[in-house]
């Protein structure tokens, strides 16, 4: 966790970069984690987003390990810009791949003439989702329905400098499922929640899903953003239509399903593995 890191960097290249890290307050069993610890990574395998819902911001660390460039697992340039949706989303939406992206626009924050720059054909209509700053987990996101709906959001918006995002509101949707890339592995499986409209949040289910070749492609395609994303998952829509909708693209904080997670997780340390070995055994 980021919390518990400390760092200094060095351009000498015989005192690249050190970390000491501050015992965890729940630390796995049987570990060191209890213990304060001091260390010279030679790799650094990034799970989790250097930033949180409750405005903590780490991104001087990420700075750090960048400045230090000690190889990582994804690449730092991906990690930095796989934090803020709107790049991400233009990322894949400038790909020469025709992915079937939800239709998107972006706001700075709210003023009183934002709403009237783009025209109708740049506008996304009623009913929309509002997104607000880069949260994650089905954090910052509301159902709009109407200019009404639209004045109460405006009126928290204008509190904060956050910009936000609108999408197109889907709703005949049968169910949501995600493409999971790790390397060269690739699974899907359903994700659905029985207390929410956010597929994301509250009583959620994972069921394997099996992928067609359509969607190998598209986590392929989507995978070569940032300098290429060794572990990525998109987030589509099936909807009742048969149609199909990517909602987002999450880099390498993506969470693994539980029924194969022991699984993955060896894949990922087989990843970095070799990554290492390519490195370091020349």
């Amino acid at each position: 966790l980021w919390t518990y890191i400390d760092l200094e960097a060095s351009s000498n290249k015989n005192e690249k970069l050190i970390v000491d890290l501050q015992p965890n307050s729940s630390p796995i069993p049987f570990t060191s984690q209890s213990k304060a610890r001091r260390c010279t990574p030679d790799f650094v395998l990034i799970r989790n987003f250097p930033t949180d819902i409750h405005g903590d911001d780490f991104k001087n660390l990420l700075f750090g390990f960048m400045f230090s460039n000690v190889p990582s697992m994804n690449n730092w340039e991906s990690i930095f810009y796989a934090m803020h949706r709107p790049l991400v989303y233009s990322a894949l939406n400038n790909l020469n791949a025709n992915l079937p992206l939800v239709p998107m626009t972006y706001h700075p924050n709210f003023t009183p003439r934002t709403d009237d720059l783009l025209s109708d054909k740049g506008k996304v209509e009623y009913p929309k989702v509002i997104k607000v700053a880069s949260t994650h987990s089905g954090y910052g996101k509301i159902r709009v329905r109407s200019d009404e709906d639209m004045a109460d959001v405006k009126s928290i918006l204008i509190l904060n400098k956050d910009f936000y995002t609108t999408e197109t509101l889907i709703e005949n949707i049968d169910f949501e499922f995600r493409i999971q890339r790790l390397g060269d592995s690739i699974r899907g499986f359903k994700r659905i929640s029985s207390s929410s409209w956010k597929n994301n949040w509250g009583a959620i289910q994972h069921i394997d899903y099996e992928l067609e070749q359509k969607h190998k492609e598209w986590i392929n395609d989507a995978s070569k953003i940032f300098g290429g994303l060794d572990i990525c998952a998109l987030d589509v829509l099936k909807l009742k239509d048969g149609n199909e909708v990517i909602l987002e693209l999450n880099g390498t904080a993506c969470g693994l399903m539980a029924d194969h997670e022991a699984e993955d997780s060896t894949i990922i340390r087989d990843m970095l593995i070799e990554k290492m070995s390519s490195i370091y055994c020349k």
